[in-house]
């Protein structure tokens, strides 16, 4: 999967208390909980949804 992922971006991840950091999306571990911008973004990595909507366009990942 890393090596079809054609772009990174800069997201918000807290790896524990309320510290956040920001960090480029490819450096993304297991277990990261990271924030999704209330005006959206593009992001390329597997992730559970905890709260809130998402539109998600798995076409990217099959070409299908």
């Amino acid at each position: 999967l890393r090596d079809t992922v054609q772009g990174t971006d800069t997201v918000n991840v807290c790896r524990g208390g309320d510290v956040y950091e920001k960090i480029e999306s490819s450096q993304l571990v297991p277990g990261d909980v990271i924030e999704v911008p209330s005006f959206g973004c593009v992001m390329q990595c597997d992730a559970v949804l905890i709260s809130g909507n998402v539109i998600v366009n798995e076409s990217m990942l099959t070409g299908q």
